[in-house]
């Protein structure tokens, strides 16, 4: 990400161990990109699409919250210990 936020790079979780940041969150994209998505097969947003996208302009935004990946059901089920510690601040 260079110091604009823009992504000069984007590569999904891989065996490579280095620093980086984490994709997470939510998506505000042109409704043009997503309409030129085909959808008649499976295909991976992370691997296959935002790296497509970055030549039109893709930002991020750098935050320094509390993380878990609940990609698999065992990462899914240690959530609930995540969220024990957040504070409900819908009061």
């Amino acid at each position: 990400m260079g110091s604009d936020s823009r992504l000069e790079n984007f590569l999904e979780k891989s065996d490579m161990l280095r620093a980086g940041w984490i994709n997470a969150g939510i998506y505000l994209l042109p409704t043009a990109w997503l309409a030129g998505v085909p959808s008649q097969c499976a295909i991976s947003l992370e691997r296959e699409l935002l790296p497509q996208w970055l030549k039109d302009g893709i930002h991020g935004f750098p935050s320094a919250g509390r993380f878990i990946d609940i990609g698999t059901p065992e990462s899914l089920a240690e959530a609930e210990d995540f969220f024990t510690g957040v504070p409900d601040r819908s009061a």
